[in-house]
C-alpha cells in the first residue's frame, strides 16, 4: 500500500534495503505480473545509485518517426542506431517488439476465438430448437388449421399468424436475454481487463450492438420457423380433418419397420416406441442434431480445459528438476554442486551452461531477437525432450545445436541440418541444427536452443564452469522447495557465489509453477 515500505534485494544474498511505496501506476505495455511472476516498479536514478553504486544507463528506448506498425522499418532504424553505438565502443543487442501487439495478444485471440465458437454455436442451437418447437406446435394443431381453412382461412393468413407467434417468443426472449448479456458482457470485460492493466469505462451498450443483437434475435427465429410453418400450413382441408396423428393414416411399413419385424425378443410396447421414434424422421434428424450440437459445445469446452491441465502436466513432465537456479557469473562446477549435494534435502544435482543473449546472425548479417541457451551435460536426466524433426543431442555431439519449434517459427528458413550463426557473448559461432524439439515452460526471446555442455563451455572459454545449478529434491510440495531453494541461496552466499533473483521451482507433478 502507499506509504508503507517495501525489502528490496538486488540479488540472492545481497543486501536487503527498504524502499518506500510513494505511489502506484497502472503498467498498460508490459506483460501482467501474475502471468511472468515478476512486478514492475519505479525509481529515481538516486535511488538506483543507492541501490547499485551507479548512475549508467543501460536500456535505449527508441520510438520511430514514421510508419510505427512496419517491423521491418523499426528494425532498419533500430540496426542504424545500434550501429552509431556500437561505433563508441559498446557492447548493444536489440529488440523490437511486434507493433501494435500487446504482450498478451495471442492468449487473448485464442480466448476470443472460443467465445466466438460457443456464440455461434448457441446461435445455431437456439435455430434447431425453434424448428423443433414449431414442428412440434403444427403438429399439434394440424385439425385447427384445417378447421380454419375450411371457414375461410387463407395460407398467408395462417402463416401470418405463426409469425407473429414466433416473433413474439423473439421479443419476450430478447427482453430477458439482452440485460443479461451486457451484464455478464461488463463483467467479463473488466475481468479480462485486469489481465492488461487497463481500467474500463463504466460499461454501457453501443447502439450498433443492440441494433445487431435485436436483428439476431428476431431474424434467427423466423428464417429458423420458415420451413416448419409452410410445411405444417400447406395442409389441405381433407388431410387435415382426416389426421391420423403421426402416421396420417398410412399403414405402408418403412424400413425401420421391416427391420423391427426380424428382431426377436423385444416386447410389443417397446417395438412400438421404437416404430414411433423413427415415424417422423426429419422431426428426429432435427433433434438428433439439436443433441448432438449441445453435446458438441459441452464437450468442447470441457477439451479446451483438460488441454489446459495437460499443458501444465507436460511442463512437469519435461523439466525433470525441482529447482533451478542461475548466477550471476559463471562458477566452479565442482564448487557448485558440492555445495548444493551438501546441502539437506537435495538428491540430485546438475550443472548447466545457460545464456539469455545469444543471437542468430542471418545471411545478410542482420540480427535476430534473442533466444534463451541451455548446455546441459550430455547424461542430463533433468530434461525430457519431445523431438518433433530430426533427434536429440548424444555425448559424440560438439558443434550441434537443437532448436525449439519457437524458433523456427520465428525464423522460418531453419530447418534440420542447416548451419545456424550465433553471436553468444561478443562471438560469432556456428553450429549444426540436428533436431527440432517442442519446449513448454520457458520461453526467451524467440525461442529455446540446446547444446552440449562440453563443447559450449570450450566455445566461450569457460571450462569447468557453469551459469545455473538443477537440483531434485526429496520433498515435492512447494513449500519443501521453497525452504531448499532459500538454503541453496544462503550457502551460495556464504560461499561467495552470487545467485540471481531468477531462481525457480517447479513443483513435480503438481499445477502450479513459482518464480
Amino acid at each position: 500500500e502507499v506509504g508503507k515500505n517495501i525489502e528490496v534485494q538486488m540479488s540472492a544474498g545481497g543486501q536487503i534495503r527498504e524502499l518506500n511505496v510513494a505511489g502506484l501506476a497502472k503498467e498498460k505495455v508490459f506483460a501482467h505480473a501474475p502471468f511472468v511472476s515478476y512486478a514492475y516498479g519505479y525509481i529515481t536514478l538516486d535511488t538506483l545509485e543507492w541501490l547499485t553504486g551507479s548512475r549508467n544507463f543501460d536500456q535505449l528506448m527508441v520510438t520511430v518517426s514514421e510508419d510505427n506498425l512496419n517491423k521491418a522499418h523499426i528494425t532498419a532504424v533500430a540496426d542504424q542506431v545500434k550501429k552509431k553505438l556500437e561505433s563508441g565502443g559498446r557492447t548493444v543487442t536489440t529488440t523490437v517488439p511486434e507493433p501494435g501487439k500487446h504482450p498478451l495478444q495471442d492468449i487473448f485471440n485464442g480466448l476470443l476465438l472460443i467465445l466466438n465458437l460457443l456464440g455461434f454455436g448457441a446461435l445455431i442451437l437456439s435455430g434447431f430448437l425453434v424448428i423443433n418447437t414449431i414442428t412440434a406446435l403444427l403438429a399439434q394443431q394440424v385439425r385447427q388449421i384445417g378447421i380454419m381453412k375450411a371457414i375461410g382461412g387463407r395460407t398467408h393468413q395462417i402463416v401470418a399468424m405463426y409469425l407473429v407467434t414466433v416473433i413474439l417468443f423473439g421479443i419476450l426472449a430478447l427482453i430477458i436475454a439482452i440485460p443479461g448479456a451486457a451484464f455478464t458482457a461488463g463483467k467479463l470485460s473488466n475481468y479480462l481487463a485486469g489481465f492488461v492493466n487497463v481500467d474500463f469505462p463504466d460499461f454501457s451498450l453501443p447502439p450498433n450492438i443492440l441494433v445487431t443483437e435485436i436483428a439476431i434475435g428476431l431474424l434467427i427465429p423466423l428464417l429458423a420457423a420458415l420451413f416448419p410453418i409452410f410445411s405444417g400450413t400447406r395442409v389441405t382441408v381433407r388431410e387435415a380433418i382426416n389426421d391420423y396423428g403421426l402416421g396420417k393414416g398410412q399403414m405402408k411399413l418403412g424400413i425401420t419397420d421391416r427391420l423391427l419385424e426380424h428382431v426377436r425378443g423385444l416386447s410389443r410396447p417397446m417395438m412400438l416406441s421404437f416404430r414411433n421414434t423413427f415415424r417422423r424422421k426429419t422431426r428426429l434428424t432435427l433433434t438428433m442434431l439439436t443433441l448432438i450440437l449441445g453435446g458438441t459445445l459441452f464437450m468442447s469446452v470441457l477439451t479446451v480445459r483438460q488441454s489446459m491441465y495437460q499443458t501444465l502436466d507436460d511442463v512437469f513432465k519435461y523439466w525433470a528438476f525441482d529447482v533451478l537456479i542461475p548466477f550471476e557469473h559463471p562458477y566452479r562446477t565442482d564448487v557448485i554442486e558440492e555445495i548444493a549435494q551438501q546441502t539437506p534435502g537435495v538428491t540430485r544435482v546438475e550443472s548447466w551452461g545457460m545464456d539469455s543473449s545469444p543471437r542468430r546472425i542471418r545471411a545478410d548479417d542482420s540480427e535476430s531477437d534473442t533466444l534463451l541457451l541451455f548446455a546441459p551435460p550430455p547424461d542430463t536426466t533433468m530434461v525430457q525432450p519431445t523431438v518433433i524433426a530430426g533427434r536429440w543431442l548424444t555425448a559424440a555431439d560438439e558443434n550441434a545445436i537443437v532448436i525449439s519449434t519457437d524458433v523456427q517459427s520465428a525464423e522460418k528458413d531453419l530447418q534440420v541440418g542447416d548451419e545456424l550463426k550465433l553471436k553468444i557473448q561478443g562471438r560469432e559461432t556456428t553450429w549444426r541444427i540436428v533436431g527440432t524439439a517442442r519446449v513448454v515452460g520457458f520461453q526467451g526471446g524467440i525461442g529455446v536452443a540446446y547444446v552440449n555442455y562440453p563443447h559450449y563451455v570450450r566455445v566461450i572459454g569457460q571450462v569447468g564452469r557453469a551459469t545455473s545449478v538443477q537440483v531434485n529434491t526429496t520433498k515435492h510440495d512447494s513449500a519443501a522447495q521453497a525452504q531448499i531453494k532459500q538454503a541453496l541461496e544462503e550457502n551460495y552466499k556464504v560461499a561467495g557465489l552470487r545467485a540471481t533473483a531468477g531462481a525457480m521451482i517447479f513443483q513435480q507433478g503438481g499445477n502450479a509453477v513459482d518464480a
